[in-house]
């Protein structure tokens, strides 16, 4: 298990802009430990930057930084526009703290991508793909993951959930590649789909 001091990051990454960045981190906090949350949680948020850390070098990119924060700050399991929530909800706080153009538009633009996972943005596809290395995962956190996933979704009966999170799995065997680039592909590619191949058996 992944141990980042997240509120430390957050508070290093606001320093340049005119954010309370310690006022902010309580309402970011709060949303990642939300009773309904079992997967999207802020050790969701540990493990992608450890993968992003690992990559970067500890260099990190600022705009990856406030995605990665932002990216699943509304989550409902009711909803299918959490993504574009989420990415307009980022952008309304990087505008009130003076965030540059630049850097608002990248980090939304980033956050929305979470709903396709596709992105022709190097630094996008970074991100897409850590957010996504659960799947290569080892075989028994991968367990763990999709047990806290079904939590999340506890509102819906076996019948729905099955169904649509089989078309999920299915979509994403069906990709060439599962990870859009050649270092997370090389890392997590095999395991992922033996992952998933599992899984659907599960579902059906």
């Amino acid at each position: 298990m992944n141990t980042i001091d997240l509120k430390a990051l957050w508070i290093s990454a606001c320093t340049w802009l005119s954010a309370d960045g310690a006022a902010e981190w309580a309402h970011i906090e709060a949303a990642y430990s939300a009773p309904s949350r079992h997967y999207h949680t802020l050790q969701h948020l540990c493990d992608v930057y450890a993968d992003l850390h690992e990559y970067y070098v500890g260099k990190v990119p600022t705009a990856t930084v406030f995605a990665l924060f932002f990216h699943d700050i509304i989550y409902s399991a009711l909803r299918g526009d959490n993504e574009k929530r989420s990415a307009d909800h980022a952008a309304n706080m990087l505008y009130q703290w003076d965030g540059d153009k630049a850097l608002t538009d990248c980090v939304a633009t980033m956050i929305e991508a979470t709903a396709t996972h596709e992105s022709s943005d190097a630094e996008t596809q970074l991100f897409l793909d850590a957010d996504m290395a659960i799947l290569g995962a080892p075989a028994e956190h991968y367990g763990i993951y999709i047990a806290a996933v079904r939590k999340e979704y506890n509102i819906y009966p076996d019948l729905i959930y099955n169904a649509g999170r089989r078309k999920f799995v299915e979509a994403t065997l069906r990709r060439e590649r599962i990870y859009l680039t050649d270092y997370f592909h090389r890392r997590y590619g095999a395991q992922a789909r033996i992952n998933l191949a599992q899984e659907l058996t599960l579902l059906t």
